[in-house]
């Protein structure tokens, strides 16, 4: 694992950790205003909505504009454009609050399709054959992010209110300027160039015929095998501090918990890329997708020592297909890695924020919990649409 001790591929992925941390704090900050502002369900789950879906239509826009014009500084200024509105949002503490995180969403809009990029290229050129660990890799550090993100903001949010989300703000400052750095010193590297040596030294190449099945709606199940996978892994994210409030928990516990299922995340997106690269996407999707479905159908009833376990394990399973759809995708445009990776984030965010609307508007009518059950039937419709897509073959 070369790309382990990378100075570029480490830049990107402690960027990545600290993107994750500010988006990790949306849902708990959004949770936090519940007292101040009195929204609902719903009104949380659109809120998230706005900002997953402002993040997600504009990473293929950015993704393009790397590809052509080359600009890898995007991915150090989405961390420091955060960064500012969320300094400011927690400065104001009432609707503009709302608002600004919104506007402070293009910034992993920014980031994530350059930062996939150069993790991935970089990856691609020092170990080719490991590339799907390779981008799990990069994506643990997000996952980590999301883990640790709500057990911080927890704390800060009870201990300091919003302002203690200036502490996030500042701890940021070094991995801005240390990514700032390392994309201009590789600012000579691109996907297209990588591609090509990989093809005249005769390596093995990630295309679009090696993955999929040939057939017209193969790529259209694709994407809804993409939205019922994501759906219940967003909904995780979105709603599991809610659920815990609803238990008369305060905002440390929340993040404490939540935590569990977004380490899950980040543990079972390592494991499922380095299964992948073993024994193929399709046998890896299998396994992963159909141990994801129970979990997830269980961990909103669970109580006492079984809720974080249970929690663990679906973050865990549901985590695992993660870096294998992305790589999946890159597949498709080898050449315009920034721009896959745009369409397939932007698309995996918008799918989540799908979820995340319809989630709360049943939360309102119905038990959040129950609610957050009936997305398990979706995830099981995508093991089946697994079988329709992806080739049998190892790669």
């Amino acid at each position: 694992m070369k790309f382990l001790r990378d100075r570029l591929f480490l830049a990107n992925s402690l960027n990545h950790l600290s993107v994750d941390i500010f988006n990790a704090q949306k849902t708990m900050i959004l949770t936090f205003m519940v007292g101040i502002l009195g929204i609902g369900n719903t009104e949380i789950g659109v809120y998230s909505t706005i900002m997953q879906v402002t993040a997600a239509l504009t990473q293929p826009f950015f993704g393009l504009l790397t590809d052509r014009r080359k600009t890898y500084w995007l991915a150090p200024f989405g961390l420091l454009w955060m960064t500012i509105f969320y300094a400011v949002a927690a400065y104001l503490a009432s609707w503009w609050t709302i608002w600004l995180l919104i506007v402070g969403s293009l910034g992993s809009a920014m980031f994530h399709p350059v930062g996939t990029e150069r993790a991935t290229t970089r990856a691609r050129h020092l170990a080719y054959a490991g590339v799907t660990t390779a981008s799990a890799t990069f994506f643990l550090f997000g996952q980590m992010g999301f883990s640790i993100g709500p057990i911080i903001g927890g704390q800060l949010l009870d201990g300091f209110g919003l302002q203690g989300i200036w502490g996030l703000c500042f701890l940021a400052l070094p991995a801005i300027s240390f990514s700032f750095y390392q994309n201009y010193q590789f600012r000579n590297l691109h996907s297209a160039d990588v591609v090509a040596n990989s093809v005249e030294q005769k390596r093995k190449s990630l295309a679009k015929e090696d993955i999929f099945k040939s057939g017209r709606w193969v790529m259209a199940a694709f994407a809804v095998l993409i939205v019922l996978r994501t759906m219940p892994a967003h909904i995780g994210m979105v709603f599991l501090p809610k659920l815990m409030a609803d238990q008369g928990m305060n905002a440390g516990w929340q993040g404490f918990i939540t935590a569990f299922f977004m380490g899950g995340a980040a543990v079972g997106g390592v494991l499922g890329g380095m299964l992948a690269d073993r024994i193929g996407y399709r046998t890896a999707l299998l396994w992963t997708m159909s141990l994801a479905v129970p979990f997830i159908w269980l961990y909103p009833i669970m109580t006492g020592i079984w809720l974080p376990i249970t929690i663990f394990i679906a973050g865990a399973t549901v985590g695992a297909s993660h870096p294998m759809l992305v790589v999946m995708a890159q597949s498709i445009f080898p050449k315009s890695m920034a721009m896959a990776s745009g369409l397939v984030l932007g698309f995996i965010f918008a799918s989540g924020s799908l979820g995340g609307i319809i989630g709360g508007y049943y939360a309102d009518q119905f038990e959040l919990g129950w609610v957050m059950q009936q997305f398990a039937w979706g995830l099981l419709v995508s093991v089946l649409l697994t079988l329709s897509v992806v080739k049998p073959k190892r790669l």
